[in-house]
């Protein structure tokens, strides 16, 4: 912005030297960008009109096109670590008396971020997976590759939650993951994310021709698995995990499960057909037998 009115009065001035109206901005001409704006500088004296400037840094995103700013980016970055979405974040700007973006113009940006973020979050866990192999083959492990993990689901509902209640599953989402027994850090190296809920169809059949959950559903459709689908399949989503260790070089050794778990069936499954090298051996998580 400094630069911006730097250059205006420089410009005011050669151009109108006698001149001694005041400049401001010209709001007709604005034009909203997320949180920030472009700005027309106008004199309220002469007719002096300069030229449009960017009240933000612009986010270099190697594509042709306008440049997305910083500030609207980090907003997401945060917005995406909060349990509050765009519409809600909109609500309390406009309850605070401030300008907001279009709450449209909020969910298509945190639509491209949320990409980005994915992207990211992929690249540190192959990272994660590159590292523990590498603690292994400095403590002199014979064969660095395989790991001792430990998996578990959540869900957005307890499946117990329905019990006497309703004859369908109370679940609609559910997080697998898979964490290293390697370190005290027991870092997360592979997740399985399975949404039944779509945000643009009431309906989850699945569609014979396309192979798509719905028949005219767009590739940006939520839901990734279809409604009659068993949202506690963890025997499905358990092989998943070990199946993305087995894309980056990584084979489960010892696994660690809920008693109630069938993901130790699926990494013998998977070592029996041949997919997987290595033997894993089960062990029960001593706190939920406890429990």
């Amino acid at each position: 912005m400094e630069e911006m009115w730097n250059k205006v009065f420089r410009e005011h001035q050669q151009k109108s030297p006698a001149c001694e109206g005041k400049l401001s901005c010209d709001l007709q001409k604005e034009e909203k960008r997320g949180f920030s704006s472009r700005q027309t500088l106008i004199c309220a004296r002469c007719s002096y009109i300069s030229n449009k400037y960017s009240l933000y840094e612009e986010l270099d995103t190697g594509k042709p096109g306008k440049k997305p700013s910083k500030l609207d980016t980090a907003v997401h970055v945060g917005l995406s670590q909060t349990p509050i979405a765009a519409s809600s974040m909109h609500k309390i700007i406009l309850s605070g008396n401030m300008q907001a973006p279009e709450a449209s113009s909020l969910q298509r940006r945190a639509n491209k971020v949320l990409k980005n973020i994915v992207d990211v979050n992929k690249m540190d866990l192959r990272k994660r997976k590159n590292e523990i192999i590498e603690i292994n083959r400095l403590r002199g492990k014979e064969d660095p590759n395989t790991i001792s993990v430990q998996m578990d689901g959540m869900y957005n509902n307890p499946l117990y939650s329905g019990v006497g209640r309703t004859p369908f599953q109370p679940a609609t989402q559910t997080v697998y993951t898979a964490a290293e027994n390697i370190t005290t850090d027991h870092n997360i190296l592979s997740i399985n994310i399975k949404n039944k809920l779509c945000s643009k169809h009431s309906s989850l059949e699945l569609d014979p021709d396309s192979g798509r959950l719905h028949a005219e559903c767009t590739d940006e459709c939520s839901a990734n698995i279809p409604m009659v689908k068993s949202i506690g399949d963890e025997y499905t989503w358990a092989k998943e995990c070990i199946l993305d260790l087995k894309a980056d070089n990584i084979e489960v050794e010892h696994l660690v499960t809920d008693p109630d778990s069938s993901a130790y069936r699926a990494a013998q499954d998977l070592y029996k057909e041949g997919t997987t090298s290595t033997q894993p051996e089960h062990f029960l998580d001593t706190k939920k037998v406890a429990g």
